[in-house]
């Protein structure tokens, strides 16, 4: 017979399982505009602007819902919240593969947002309840991962899907798989073990309705989260197009470099969050800043690249930026969580959401005009990359006051 221990030891890292695959599942159809970018222009003939109005989109729409969702964890049920927001997104991005109108498609995408954006701060504040301070970071790591894995694979499979059925039969495709997928996690999740947790939860939120979730320390962390989110959101939707404008690749081949970094980007959130725990859990707002660092000189660094650059080094620089620039946020969501404390995380991380999201929202159609404006996306790189540098310089000089 299995212990109470024991059980409650296997329920949690079943909640991390089921928060990871959510997770993994969002950002697979919620991304997939990334990878079929090439295919989407050539066919409606967009700008490079336009082109980024798809994540923005879907980033718009979840800041309309982060903190409500996160509200609701707080207060009612991680898993139902977490599946309802999930099956929401893949539903409403799949009806664009019948979709011609660009207008059409904007708001289809802008309305799954509105489940994307129950995603993450749910399962933040799942991490935050289920596992103790001296594994969250490591924990968070691992959920996090779930994104840039999800990404990772739409780079890889749909170009191949879209080249062989065309870019709207791999959308849907798409859609249906994470539906299918988001129905068993609901019922995989240890729903019995995580009804004690909630209530505490909720109870400690009664008790302390004098304290706001939304401290001087998240916002200032939200706000130089947004400066993050802005080149993770311009980098992940323009690098496919990029490789084929400056290098010459093509469209598969491109989706192959996104996928490295995306995959970087998954290992990146494990390592940092790994590091953290073990040399930086007392001061991880030190580990932000050095990533934020190595982020910024991987921007500027993109921007210069010659068009002979050998692939080699292409493939070294994907790695490196996305392992910086896509592997942050384990350490930022633990940071912003803890800031808050367990009882809040829902709300906290909704709140940080609702800020940094307005960087990936602005990000990729500002990167794209300044692509647009100046014939290519040399300095669109090199601005992003001095905008986060800047931020990081402002944590420094802040944070060493505290």
């Amino acid at each position: 017979m299995i212990s109470t221990s024991a059980a409650e030891h296997r329920a949690r890292w079943t909640a991390l399982g089921v928060f990871t695959t959510v997770y993994m599942l969002a950002g697979f159809i919620g991304m997939s505009a990334a990878p079929l970018a090439p295919f989407i222009q050539e066919e409606l003939g967009l700008s490079r602007a336009e082109l980024g109005m798809f994540i923005s989109m879907l980033y718009l729409g979840s800041i309309f819902t982060g903190y409500m969702a996160g509200w609701l964890s707080d207060r009612w049920s991680i898993h139902k919240t977490l599946v309802i927001g999930l099956m929401l997104e893949a539903t409403l991005i799949g009806g664009v593969w019948k979709v011609s109108l660009f207008p059409a498609m904007l708001a289809l995408v802008f309305l799954a947002g509105f489940g994307y954006g129950a995603v993450n701060p749910v399962t933040s504040k799942g991490v935050m309840i289920w596992f103790p301070p001296h594994r969250r970071a490591g924990a968070m790591a691992i959920k996090q991962t779930g994104f840039t894995a999800g990404s990772m694979m739409a780079s890889v499979a749909l170009p191949v899907l879209a080249e062989s059925t065309g870019w709207r039969w791999s959308v849907l495709a798409s859609s249906v798989l994470v539906l299918i997928f988001g129905v068993a996690c609901y019922f995989a999740y240890p729903a019995a073990y995580e009804g004690g947790r909630v209530v505490a939860s909720a109870a400690a939120v009664k008790r302390q309705t004098s304290e706001n979730a939304w401290t001087g320390v998240v916002v200032v962390w939200s706000l130089i989260g947004l400066f993050f989110a802005a080149l993770q959101g311009a980098g992940t939707a323009y690098m496919a197009v990029f490789m084929v404008e400056r290098f010459s690749y093509s469209a598969v081949a491109a989706g192959v470099f996104l996928a490295v970094a995306q995959g970087s980007g998954a290992l990146g959130r494990l390592l940092w969050g790994w590091a953290s725990d073990r040399w930086f859990k007392d001061n991880r707002k030190t580990e932000f800043v050095i990533i934020g660092f190595l982020a910024a000189a991987m921007s500027v660094l993109w921007g210069l690249l010659p068009q002979n650059t050998p692939h080699f080094f292409i493939g070294v620089l994907a790695g490196v930026f996305g392992f910086t620039a896509i592997g942050y946020n384990a350490i930022f969501f633990t940071l912003v969580g803890e800031a808050a404390g367990p009882e809040k995380a829902g709300q906290a991380t909704g709140l940080s959401i609702t800020i940094g999201y307005l960087g990936i929202i602005a990000g990729p159609p500002v990167f794209g005009m300044i692509a647009d404006k100046t014939g290519d996306y040399s300095m669109s790189w090199m601005v992003y990359g001095a905008a986060l540098a800047l931020a990081n310089c402002f944590a420094l000089i802040y944070f060493r006051k505290k």
